[in-house]
């Protein structure tokens, strides 16, 4: 399952996230644009979620997650809700 991708489209709100993999050189400034991994959290439980059942081809970005949500509720039909 593939919680992003890696396109074109994705990259123009790409950010990458303050995990243990970003060197230890890096800026304080560069450090201080990353991403929080914690913002992965709720978008992770949805996915795992019966809500998400069927779920397939979306582009789901954790910092947009709210938004993203509440389209995806909107779009269903109200007896799936």
């Amino acid at each position: 399952m593939n919680i992003w991708r890696n396109s074109a489209l994705s990259m123009t709100s790409f950010r990458a996230t303050n995990t243990g993999m970003i060197p230890t050189g890096i800026s304080d400034d560069i450090r201080a644009r990353l991403v929080n991994p914690d913002v992965m959290a709720r978008p992770i439980a949805f996915l795992a979620s019966n809500e998400a059942e069927g779920l397939t081809d979306q582009e789901i970005v954790a910092t947009d997650f709210d938004s993203w949500l509440s389209r995806f509720r909107a779009s269903k039909p109200r007896d799936h809700q």
